[in-house]
């Protein structure tokens, strides 16, 4: 095998039709090629909405940034964000601190899981503390 000269390298890359490129050559027209699994991007506040919608489908349940993560695709990290912003705005809330689990917020809920999770309005409790007293 012969090495070319740097002259003959230079005119060698003139005269040649293929553009040179360093490493293996990407797809033909000029696409380019996506590593790894990420996810499309989504408009400003979008990625917020689809935590949202998967803590509506899911509103008696609570979840890590991870697990979220494995559903929709988008990294634990920008979830984590998009949680920390949903809390803010009184749409989720922190379940547990260690780990951080995140749940839908009660006044997020919709009606039926919301009525299920609170007390009818003539329960008191104060049945319960009789109880409780009289156990002591």
């Amino acid at each position: 095998m012969r090495y070319l000269s740097y002259r003959e390298a230079l005119t060698f890359r003139k005269i040649s039709t293929q553009p040179v490129r360093a490493g293996r050559p990407g797809p033909p027209g000029g696409q380019s090629r996506r590593r790894g699994k990420k996810a499309p991007a989504d408009r400003p506040g979008g990625l917020r909405e689809k935590v949202l919608a998967h803590l509506r489908a899911n509103p008696g349940s609570s979840f890590t940034p991870h697990e979220i993560h494995k559903v929709n695709g988008h990294s634990s990290g920008a979830i984590a964000n998009a949680l920390d912003t949903l809390v803010k705005h009184g749409d989720a809330e922190l379940a547990t601190e260690k780990p951080r689990r995140f749940r839908l917020a009660r006044a997020a809920a919709p009606a039926g899981a919301q009525a299920s999770a609170e007390p009818a309005a003539g329960d008191t409790g104060a049945g319960e503390e009789a109880d409780l007293a009289g156990a002591a």
